[in-house]
């Protein structure tokens, strides 16, 4: 159980290996001509993409509910 807990933690160096032997033997620059990979690569950097918008307007949203912009 501390093992997961360790690689689930966000300052984790690096990725595992199985991860790393992934990104190695299937670079990122390669994605867009790879026909298996391209769809799905596509899909997941959109995830991504909007997973870090809504990161952003939640740390703006609360520091303007801290600095007292918003209301609860």
């Amino acid at each position: 159980m501390a093992r997961a807990a360790n690689f689930l933690r966000l300052e984790r160096v690096g990725l595992p290996d199985d991860l790393r032997w992934l990104a190695e033997k299937y670079p990122r620059e390669n994605w867009q001509d790879h026909a298996n990979i391209h769809g799905i690569a596509n899909m997941w950097l959109q995830r991504h993409d909007m997973f870090r918008e809504l990161g952003g307007m939640l740390a703006n949203g609360i520091v303007d509910y801290r600095e007292g912009r918003l209301t609860a």
